[in-house]
């Protein structure tokens, strides 16, 4: 387990502690995700496919110039 500390004195860390404060159940999910982003170069997927609007066009079999 790591710890997190907030400097109530700075405006940003205070801010970033309400933050929290307001989503305690997320923020775990939180950092991980950005300490993936910041390993890897990218966020990881949730599992749910995002929709592609251009999909329907593509599988509509009209041709295309």
């Amino acid at each position: 387990m790591k710890c997190v500390s907030f400097d109530m004195e700075n405006s940003l860390d205070r801010e970033l502690y309400h933050f929290v404060n307001r989503n305690p159940e997320d923020f775990s999910d939180i950092v991980k995700n950005h300490l993936f982003t910041l390993a890897y170069g990218y966020q990881k997927s949730t599992g749910e496919e995002e929709e592609d609007p251009q999909e329907d066009i593509r599988n509509s079999g009209l041709p295309f110039a």
